[in-house]
């Protein structure tokens, strides 16, 4: 997912500042990743996961 979407990002810009970064900066940017400071938790959110839960049974049809 991670790649795909760097790929598409910098196919529309290939100076998009996607193409510089690694996958956790990339999820950051994008805020899929980032910090819960209500609970002091760290990690993906729900977006993440959904995104991630849709592709699987993309991919298992």
């Amino acid at each position: 997912m991670i790649n795909s979407a760097r790929k598409r990002a910098i196919l529309r810009n290939n100076t998009h500042p996607w193409a510089k970064m690694n996958d956790e900066e990339l999820l950051k940017s994008a805020g899929l990743y980032g910090i819960d400071y209500k609970n002091n938790i760290e990690g993906y959110n729900l977006a993440f996961l959904y995104i991630e839960t849709m592709q699987t049974l993309f991919r298992q049809s």
